[in-house]
């Protein structure tokens, strides 16, 4: 009886594929109800499958008449046959989902197609973290070092850290501990949500001169001049994003294969502090979730963006743009959605 009363427990959690059960199907629906990941083995599932592993990932949208769309899909390999477990999380806010397994001891961002946004163990190697997903709830990541137990909210979109708590033996709870922060967000990727939340098209045509000046400082032959221009296409931030993809697409293989590794190079960067998010500055899902953020400066960033962009009497919540996102179109000229009806 109890055993088949954990065979049950573990069949109705959604978000995780169980190693114990071999290779098993999972998806995941953002609390939204906007965007979902599915991940399926294609090596069969069950105790029978039980390496190697391989699962297609497809990540959707919900469309206006209900049915999923997908934004992008792809296929990921694990080589072992020894015990697996994967969670995922889709993200709210249509840049992708978050990945944890058991062969990979980490939590990664992961774009619609495939490609790794964020890692949060880029500058902790030291630790290892999984990504916890209980459905009811926040999800959070767990990560085990040398000689503690950390654990911290997770705000999806950006795969940030959050609300840090350490394992406490005394009280056998976890409890802040702000004075030694394990999960400290550097302060670049900070400085770039912020901007990137309020960004305009007008901004751009500001900082256009800025970006041609720094993108020509890549062509030197000088390291020195080189890192002084991506730091300064880094500091543009969404400014820059524009100007080096057109930068790109100008380079040729031959005559410009140096400049165009170091474009390329920038704008892989760029796009990982975005955090996938294409048009952060007009993402309605992304700016509603963030009028959830711990943080008062990226609150306060957010509601100032969608009362400048959305019509009047729009209500900036997600049961709002549900009903009313279908309505919405993107004016270039103004830089706001007007309704069409």
């Amino acid at each position: 009886m109890r055993a088949a009363f954990l065979l049950l427990c573990l069949l109705a959690a959604p978000a995780n594929a169980q190693c114990c059960l071999g290779a098993q199907d999972c998806e995941h629906i953002a609390e939204n109800g906007r965007y979902r990941v599915r991940a399926t083995s294609q090596t069969g599932t069950g105790p029978r499958s039980h390496g190697p592993y391989r699962f297609a990932f497809v990540y959707e949208a919900l469309d206006t008449d209900g049915a999923w769309r997908a934004l992008g899909s792809f296929e990921r390999r694990w080589e072992t046959d020894a015990h697996f477990s994967m969670t995922v999380c889709a993200s709210p806010t249509g840049n992708g989902f978050l990945l944890s397994s058991s062969m990979d001891r980490t939590v990664q961002l992961i774009s619609p197609d495939g490609h790794t946004l964020r890692d949060v163990r880029r500058n902790r190697p030291l630790i290892e973290a999984a990504l916890w997903n209980p459905g009811d709830r926040a999800p959070w990541v767990q990560a085990n070092s040398k000689d503690e137990s950390r654990r911290a909210s997770l705000f999806v979109p950006f795969a940030e850290l959050l609300d840090e708590r350490s394992w406490s033996r005394d009280e056998r709870n976890y409890v802040a501990k702000p004075d030694s922060l394990l999960f400290a967000e550097p302060e670049e990727e900070h400085r770039f949500r912020l901007a990137m939340l309020t960004w305009s098209e007008k901004q751009g045509s500001v900082d256009a001169p800025r970006a041609v000046a720094a993108i020509a400082k890549l062509r030197s032959d000088d390291d020195a001049t080189v890192a002084t221009g991506r730091a300064a296409l880094l500091e543009l931030g969404p400014s820059a994003r524009e100007p080096v993809a057109t930068a790109i697409a100008n380079a040729t293989e031959e005559r410009d294969a140096g400049l165009r590794a170091r474009l390329v190079a920038v704008s892989q960067r760029l796009d990982e502090l975005a955090c996938g998010h294409a048009a952060p500055h007009k993402n309605l899902d992304l700016l509603v979730a963030a009028l959830a953020h711990p943080h008062e400066e990226l609150r306060n960033a957010a509601a100032g963006q969608l009362r400048r962009i959305l019509p009047k009497g729009a209500e900036p919540t997600v049961a709002w743009l549900k009903k009313h996102a279908a309505e919405l179109r993107w004016d270039e000229e103004e830089g706001v959605f007007v309704k069409t009806r």
